[in-house]
């Protein structure tokens, strides 16, 4: 049962990051490249900042869906730069004492950073497979178009050519008809004659 979900739950999916990879440039190198990661995570740093204080924890809550866009967005090496930005904007800000960077933060946030920087890595390369599948998919499918284009063309052809022999055979059998009615005709022309001169010579 759960395996005949998979199929379309996963073209669901797939559909879905088509639809929203319709609003992002092509190009995902160079200045653009950095500077929409650095928006992503600015933003969820600030929506963290607005939903709570910084001493309740939850310092990870809004990096997670940064990191899934920046990767759905721009490749996995752009999900794992934002991973390590928000590993830290989380040690820096959200560790005690806070705003601060020294041996005990980095003590202190060690454990929660690696399970973070686990999950990042794994949506990362997880959103990275999903592209790969989703560019062979569409090669694939190119490609059968494109089979199926030649083959038509093919069968075009191939129905013109069978029009023509049917054609050609046509004016063939007619010809042959034509030439048979000329030898009748030949062959009846010089029996007339010589009928017409036994008759014309009885008659003298």
């Amino acid at each position: 049962m759960f395996s005949n979900l998979a199929a379309p739950v996963y073209r669901l999916i797939l559909g879905s990051i088509d639809r929203f990879l319709i609003f992002t440039p092509k190009y995902h190198t160079g200045i653009y490249y950095y500077l929409l990661i650095i928006v992503l995570m600015g933003l969820a740093l600030l929506v963290r900042l607005i939903i709570a204080p910084v001493n309740a924890g939850l310092q990870y809550v809004t990096f997670f869906p940064a990191v899934t866009l920046a990767a759905i967005i721009c490749g996995y090496r752009a999900g794992l730069l934002a991973t390590l930005i928000g590993l830290v904007f989380a040690t820096y800000i959200f560790t005690p004492p806070y705003y601060s960077i020294s041996i005990e933060v980095l003590q202190t946030s060690f454990w929660s950073n690696i399970v973070f920087l686990t999950d990042g890595i794994i949506i990362s390369f997880s959103i990275e497979t999903m592209h790969r599948y989703r560019q062979k998919y569409q090669q694939e499918l190119k490609e059968s178009k494109l089979s199926e284009a030649n083959a038509m063309k093919l069968n075009e052809e191939l129905e013109k050519q069978i029009a023509e022999r049917k054609n050609t055979e046509l004016a063939l059998v007619e010809a042959m008809h034509e030439l048979k009615k000329r030898r009748v005709v030949q062959h009846t022309l010089p029996c007339g004659g010589r009928t017409r001169s036994k008759a014309a010579v009885s008659s003298s």
